[in-house]
């Protein structure tokens, strides 16, 4: 349910038929068990649905590999039905969308050019596009370092940051709204980074200035002093691109 675009009746027949039948062998035996359309398959793909299906001990194809083996398929299927065009190809029958194909555990053969997988950069666009997450590695892999510390160098036993202006990159992992005697706004977040998770306290000047960006973006660039107790006293928030 977390993958963008996936209709809950793919998923409903993705789970039946996978109780019932076993698990998913190949990409070619998942596209004749599972009426799919095309869009929903190449997502399934590009989030790393497939990065381990395999039949015994082949070894799993890679994703760009698997989006040409889909489009080699429908192509086929194009070419064998021109006239119905108008047809979504995901939800023709197995023998129409494989009507020469070998068994579903068999690879596709690839022609005479050579495929790459995805950069470690494109695979963590494409997860957190599609799923919101990333899953293999982090989002903040994807913005590049320029002097900022780690958020293991503010922890409570790092007695030398204490009271220091310092820089972080954060992803906002959670955030509450407090309200000050006087009626006005505060907020206090919850960052992680690769090596651990650090608080930073929006006082009411600086949430009347940034408090909007929790709801904008999840990346940010936190600045602010370390307070004796661990979390930053935020002068600034700046949202980062990935």
């Amino acid at each position: 349910m977390q993958i963008r675009g996936l209709r809950s009746e793919t998923i409903a027949t993705l789970l039946r038929e996978r109780e019932a039948r076993g698990l998913f062998r190949s990409l070619d035996d998942f596209l004749s068990r599972v009426p799919v359309e095309r869009d929903e398959i190449e997502t399934l793909i590009k989030c790393g649905a497939f990065d381990d299906v395999t039949d015994g001990p082949v070894k799993p194809s890679m994703r760009p590999e698997l989006l040409w083996q889909l489009s080699r398929s429908l192509g086929r299927l194009a070419r064998a039905h021109p006239a119905t065009p108008g047809v979504a190809p995901g939800f023709s029958p197995a023998s129409l969308l494989f009507p020469n194909a070998a068994p579903p555990g068999a690879a596709a053969p690839l022609d005479a050019f050579p495929l790459t997988d995805y950069t470690p950069e494109l695979r963590l666009r494409y997860e957190q596009e599609l799923l919101e997450v990333c899953v293999s590695g982090h989002p903040l892999d994807l913005v590049p370092r320029n002097g900022e510390i780690w958020s293991t160098e503010i922890a409570p036993n790092h007695r030398s940051c204490r009271g220091r202006r310092v820089t972080l990159l954060g992803w906002l992992i959670t955030f509450r709204h407090v309200g000050t005697k006087d009626y006005r706004n505060m907020m206090f977040c919850t960052f992680e980074d690769q090596r651990g998770t650090f608080e930073a306290v929006l006082f009411p000047e600086a949430y009347e200035r940034y408090g909007a960006l929790v709801f904008e973006t999840r990346t940010m660039r936190v600045t602010g002093r370390v307070e004796d107790e661990g979390p930053i006293n935020c002068e600034k928030l700046e949202p980062v691109k990935m």
